[in-house]
């Protein structure tokens, strides 16, 4: 699910690409890398680039960064495929910590409303 801000910068470049009559994509090998496949830690199974690339309607995942960085060089490919806005928001975007990180960041809450009483 895309956040606010995500999603209204989405909506505007949608309705800009809409009016000059193309897609929010170049064409021009804007397919290349659709045919990876990653495990999504989203969904718990795996998903071909393309997936993610267009999770959003016309629009990337919010963690296409943060999970593809790996296989190829993705930040690059979108600054090339994706309107300025767009690209920067999901740069801005930061991920949910994994649950272990959750757990222990939780742990040491307790811990330490407990040594206060």
């Amino acid at each position: 699910m895309l956040n606010g801000r995500v999603a209204r910068i989405c909506a505007s470049f949608m309705e800009t690409i809409a009016r000059a009559g193309s897609t929010g994509y170049h064409r021009d090998m804007v397919e290349e890398h659709d045919q990876l496949i990653i495990r999504c830690r989203r969904l718990g199974h795996e998903v071909p680039f393309r997936f993610c690339r267009l999770e959003g309607g016309d629009c990337p995942c919010r963690l296409i960064l943060d999970c593809w960085w790996e296989r190829f060089d993705v930040r690059a490919f979108l600054q090339e495929h994706l309107c300025a806005d767009l690209m920067e928001s999901l740069e801005q975007e930061k991920p949910f910590p994994n649950k272990t990180a959750s757990i222990a960041d939780l742990i040491e809450q307790a811990k330490r409303r407990l040594n206060k009483d």
